[in-house]
């Protein structure tokens, strides 16, 4: 989007922000903070009603304004940003549901079936982990002394062996 904004506009360089990771994203390493607003032509992204973040272009080199057709240009494509990260957003959570659905489909039927019981507990921590996007999925199972005792955990690694063995209160 940056690089659109920059060649439809002729400004040298641009830079985007996203409010809700506080991160300022630059772009052509122009700017290491949000520029202030005599250098820069700025124009808000917006997704649902509210400001996801706000795109800012270097004024041009020969200090020419933008054009009203430039202004409107950019108010289009920011528009289209919104859409596009508010469909992805969507899609996200589309493929989020799909993978519980999946873990829960295969939990089931390991549960209802005779199969072995470390067995489905290794496949319970499995799902967990790939379904929250994590490097390790535990299962704590208690230890008779007021505490719960990772003892299964998925899949072996350097992470797993960090948490395999920790106790925590139950």
């Amino acid at each position: 989007m940056v690089e659109s904004a920059c060649e439809l506009t002729g400004a040298p360089f641009g830079a985007l922000s996203v409010f809700d990771s506080g991160e300022f994203i630059r772009f052509a390493d122009a700017w290491a903070e949000p520029p202030p607003e005599d250098e820069s032509r700025v124009v808000p992204i917006r997704l649902r009603g509210r400001i996801f973040g706000m795109l800012y272009l270097a004024r041009k080199p020969d200090g020419e304004e933008f054009t009203e057709a430039e202004d409107d240009l950019l108010v289009a494509l920011t528009a289209a940003a919104g859409v596009v990260i508010e469909n992805a957003a969507l899609f996200d959570q589309v493929q989020r549901r799909e993978r519980w659905l999946e873990a829960s489909y295969h939990v089931t039927g390991a549960l209802l079936t005779d199969q072995d019981l470390t067995a489905t507990l290794h496949l319970i921590a499995e799902r967990a982990r790939v379904v929250a996007g994590g490097t390790a999925g535990a299962v704590a199972l208690p230890s008779g002394d007021g505490q719960l005792v990772f003892e299964i955990v998925e899949p072996p690694g350097p992470d797993a062996d960090k948490l395999a063995g920790v106790a925590v209160p139950t």
